[in-house]
């Protein structure tokens, strides 16, 4: 009989196989990770790819809307471009739209705002204004109304609204960026400015800058007349083309540029971030999208109407003039002027009449202005007087003749003009000026060297002030 045996025990002196942590790690996490490290680096790949092709694309969109050569670009795409910037930005004051003007409505809608405000007549003046706000205006013949308030300045020891160098009001960090609107604080930190409190602030404000009333009337102070010029919008819009070299900056003629720009609607950044369309709103401190339509076009002429004692218009300069000195009640001799900063007729562009129509409905905005405005000088001339106004149109001109008589030499060639009187540009007449005449060189004096005379006198007036300012006793013990 076979008796029980016992099962076999595994011996327990045998170990049994283990996987240890480092070998999981090798064969189970190490290739996990190594694939999930994989996968995570290829979607990083692909998103960068995907996020350079959209940069990519987008960058090249953008420049090509935006190139000299935009007429490569099919109006659609470009279409399609300001439809995107309307519905993103909510800004539709791009859009180059040509815009008919109705002048029997506008006309209808001026004549009642002219009624209202000038049926008053008043021909009286009680004292000389001796502080003036000039909105300057480009390519308007502003510069010759410039010339005029600085020679006075100039006679009368006036105080002008400058920096301690340069020529134009823009922001400190870049004065001739004439894209914000001026702030009376840009002028604080000048060391005249003690001097210039005392007297109770500047006597004018008389350079370009980005027109904000609000802010020039706080450096002048109270019983200041504000004063600026207009032009017709497409005369200044072709020599502000001329002038500026728009041909050379978007590399073509004015016709190529009418053709091309503004029948297919291509909207362009401004020139220099502040020259383009519809100069004259801007210059006067609004922007395009406060003129995106007729009813606010009149809002804001109805506002600048506010800002001013009186709107110039170019193409009546002695009339204009004649009321001016009515307005600040100065003698008609210190309106004399010789045509400064003026184009030689070889550098101006001509213009077909349907050229001209073009721009006149592309640059509706500035039309409507100027037109009011000019509609505003009919009623004040015929409130002045019509005969007594010729008459003093008349004396201008005889005066203006004798000026240039005696103070005039002859048309010269720029490169042959000293500093003083040499023109910036070779396509602007300089003049040959009697020097032997000391009156004289104040009117052929180029705009940059009148300001720098200018700001030196007032140099030189500082200092005489500060000799006069009584010492500050020394309060240490």
């Amino acid at each position: 009989m076979v008796g029980y045996q016992p099962l076999p025990t595994q011996d327990n002196t045998q170990e049994s196989p283990t996987i240890s942590r480092t070998t999981i790690s090798q064969k189970v996490w190490s290739p996990l990770f190594r694939t999930c490290t994989q996968q995570a680096t290829q979607k990083k790949k692909l998103k960068l790819w995907l996020l350079g092709t959209c940069i990519f694309l987008c960058g090249g969109f953008w420049v090509l809307v935006y190139s000299k050569q935009s007429t490569l670009i099919t109006p659609k795409l470009h279409k399609i471009h300001r439809y995107f910037l309307a519905k993103y930005t909510g800004d539709l004051s791009h859009i180059s739209t040509l815009h008919p003007i109705d002048e029997a409505k506008l006309n209808s809608t001026f004549h009642p705002m002219i009624e209202k405000n000038y049926h008053v007549i008043n021909n009286t003046c009680t004292h000389p204004i001796n502080k003036v706000g000039f909105s300057k205006t480009h390519k308007t013949a502003s510069s010759a109304l410039q010339n005029i308030l600085f020679r006075y300045g100039k006679e009368y020891n006036w105080t002008f609204a400058l920096y301690e160098d340069g020529s134009q009001l823009g922001p400190p960090y870049n004065q001739y960026k004439l894209d914000e609107p001026f702030q009376s604080s840009w002028l604080d930190n000048l060391y005249w400015k003690p001097m210039v409190q005392q007297q109770g602030g500047y006597n004018a404000f008389a350079v370009h800058a980005n027109w904000n009333k609000n802010e020039v009337a706080k450096i002048l102070g109270k019983e200041a007349a504000y004063i600026t010029i207009l032009r017709n919008p497409v005369d200044q819009f072709e020599s502000m083309y001329s002038y500026m070299k728009f041909e050379k900056h978007y590399n073509k003629t004015l016709d190529q540029f009418v053709d091309d720009i503004i029948r297919n609607e291509i909207f362009l950044p401004r020139v220099n971030s502040y020259l383009g369309r519809n100069q004259q709103f801007w210059d006067l401190g609004r922007k395009p999208r406060d003129t995106r339509t007729e009813e606010q076009v009149i809002t804001a002429i109805q506002e600048i109407e506010k800002e001013f004692d009186l709107v110039l218009i170019a193409e009546d300069m002695e009339s204009s003039l004649v009321l001016l000195s009515q307005v600040l009640c100065w003698p008609l001799n210190h309106f004399t002027t010789l045509q400064v900063n003026t184009r030689k007729k070889s550098h101006q562009i001509p213009m077909s009449d349907e050229v001209r129509e073009i721009l006149k409905e592309w640059l509706w905005q500035d039309e409507m202005l100027y037109t009011y405005f000019k509609q505003v000088l009919d009623r004040r001339k015929q409130n002045y007087g019509i005969e007594i106004l010729e008459s003093k149109v008349g004396e201008l001109k005889k005066m203006n003749e004798q000026v240039k008589k005696v103070c005039v030499e002859g048309i010269s060639n720029n490169e042959e003009l000293s500093s003083e009187f040499k023109p910036w540009s070779n396509d602007i007449i300089g003049y040959k000026i009697n020097e032997s005449v000391a009156w004289c060189k104040y009117y052929g004096m180029v705009e940059n060297r009148f300001i720098d005379f200018l700001r030196n006198t007032q140099r030189i007036r500082y200092q005489d002030w500060m000799l006069d300012q009584p010492e500050q006793e020394d309060e240490t013990n």
